[in-house]
C-alpha cells in the first residue's frame, strides 16, 4: 500500500491527541501539521517524535505555519503539500471551555444545548473549505468541530467537508459493552448500527436515557439481529453506573480514538462499517463504509435513507436547531437562545452563513464577560 499524507489541521487538545496515536498507529503514512505558532507546532511534533521513539518507531512529520484566516495563503500551502487527507481541528472555542465553569454555572448554561454555539465551530472550517475550493486539491476533508450540523450547513452551499469525527461514535464502545452485559456475551460478539444527533452521545451517559430524542438503534450478536431483545432503558443506564467514563479534557481521549478509526479507514482503505457525523453533507451521525475515495451510508436494512435523515433532523432540534434551508441559514430553537440570553446576554434567532463571524465575534466577547465573573 502506498505511503499517504494526512495534513492536521490546529494543535489544540484533540489535534495533539490523534497527532500522538498517528505516530503510533499510522507510522507509514506522513504527517503534516499545520498552525500559527511554530514554537508550539515544533516543540510539540518533537514531543510526539521522542515518544515514538522510545517504541522504536520514526514516522515522518513535518508542519507549516498556516492562519487560516488568510485563505489564499491556506490555499497555497494545500497546494505545496497536496493531502490525501485533510484532518481540521479547527474551532473558535472548544466545546470543553464551558465546562471549566462553577459546576452549578456550567450545568445551567449547558442546557441551551450545542446549537447555539455554532457559529465557533463552523466559522474556521467555512474558511479551510474555500481555501480547498481555491486550492483544487483532492483531499478527503475530515471536521472534528460538530459535523453534525456545520457539514450540512456547508453542504448547502457545495463545500462540506467529506466526514466528520466523534459524537456518534463515540457512545458505541459503552453501547457495546452494556448490551454484552445485558445478554451474557464478550463485546468482541456485539455490533451495533446506529443513527443518531450529537445530542444523544452527550445525553445518555450524562443522564442514562435518549431524553425523547430521536434515534435509530441495531444490535447484532454473532452476526444475528437481537436488536427486538434488547432492553434500551436498561442498557442506557447503565452507562452513568457500571459503563460510566470520566468527562471532560481526559475525555478527549474517547474523540481521538474515534477520529483515529476515520483517518485509519482512509489511510488504509479499510472496508469495515465505522460510524460517523455529517458523511455527504447529511445533518447528524450514521454507520458508514469507506469505498474508493467516498463515505457511503451502511444503514441497518430496516431503514431507509429518508428515514436516516429525518431521524437526524428532528434529534438536531435537541442540539438547539429547528432547522437548515437550502441557503446555509440555520435557525436556532427559542428554548436554547432563552438560555443563552439568560446567562450571558446572547440572542440570535437564525444565522445566514455570511453572518457567522460577527455572530461569533458576539457571542465571543459576550461569552468572555461572563465567564471573568467567575474567575
Amino acid at each position: 500500500m502506498r505511503r499517504k499524507k494526512i495534513l492536521i489541521v490546529g494543535l489544540g487538545n484533540l489535534g495533539c491527541h490523534v497527532l500522538d496515536l498517528l505516530t503510533k498507529h499510522e507510522f507509514n503514512h506522513e504527517i503534516v501539521v499545520v498552525g500559527r505558532n511554530e514554537t508550539f507546532l515544533t516543540q510539540r511534533i518533537n514531543l510526539a517524535l521522542f515518544c515514538a521513539a522510545q517504541q522504536n518507531i520514526f514516522p515522518l512529520v513535518s508542519h507549516k505555519v498556516v492562519d487560516l484566516n488568510n485563505i489564499e495563503q491556506t490555499a497555497e500551502t494545500l497546494k505545496e503539500v497536496n493531502p490525501d487527507v485533510i484532518f481540521s481541528t479547527a474551532t473558535l472555542q472548544s466545546w470543553r471551555v464551558i465546562t471549566e465553569l462553577p459546576k452549578d454555572v456550567f450545568l445551567e448554561l449547558d442546557q441551551a444545548e450545542f446549537g447555539p454555539w455554532l457559529p465557533m465551530h463552523l466559522v474556521p472550517v467555512h474558511k479551510l473549505m474555500k481555501a480547498v475550493k481555491l486550492s483544487g486539491v483532492k483531499s478527503i476533508v475530515v471536521n472534528a468541530a460538530f459535523p453534525d450540523a456545520v457539514n450540512p450547513l456547508l453542504a448547502k452551499v457545495g463545500i462540506a467537508p467529506n466526514v466528520g469525527i466523534g459524537n456518534v461514535a463515540n457512545i458505541l464502545p459503552a453501547f457495546k459493552y452494556s448490551t454484552a452485559s445485558e445478554i451474557n456475551t464478550t463485546p468482541e460478539h456485539v455490533d451495533i448500527r446506529l443513527i443518531a444527533q450529537h445530542y444523544l452521545s452527550h445525553r445518555i451517559p450524562r443522564s442514562g436515557d435518549a431524553g425523547g430524542c430521536a434515534y435509530h438503534l441495531s444490535v447484532l450478536h454473532k452476526g444475528k439481529d437481537i436488536s427486538d431483545e434488547i432492553n434500551h432503558d436498561s442498557m442506557f443506564k447503565k452507562l452513568t453506573s457500571q459503563f460510566k467514563r470520566i468527562g471532560g479534557v481526559d475525555g478527549q481521549a474517547l474523540t481521538a480514538s474515534s477520529a483515529l478509526s476515520i483517518l485509519s479507514t482512509i489511510l488504509n482503505d479499510k472496508k469495515e462499517v465505522v460510524h460517523a457525523p455529517g458523511p455527504n453533507g447529511l445533518p447528524g451521525g450514521y454507520p458508514v463504509k469507506f469505498d474508493g475515495n467516498n463515505f457511503s451510508l451502511a444503514l441497518p436494512g430496516k431503514v431507509s435513507l429518508e428515514e436516516a435523515i429525518k431521524i437526524n433532523e428532528i434529534g438536531l432540534k435537541y442540539d438547539g436547531i429547528t432547522s437548515i434551508d437550502d441557503s446555509g441559514t440555520a435557525f436556532f430553537c427559542e428554548k436554547s437562545m432563552e438560555v443563552m440570553k439568560r446567562m450571558i446576554g446572547y440572542h440570535q434567532k437564525h444565522m445566514k452563513l455570511e453572518e457567522a463571524e460577527e455572530m461569533s465575534k458576539e457571542l465571543k466577547a459576550k461569552y468572555t464577560a461572563f465567564a471573568n465573573k467567575y474567575k
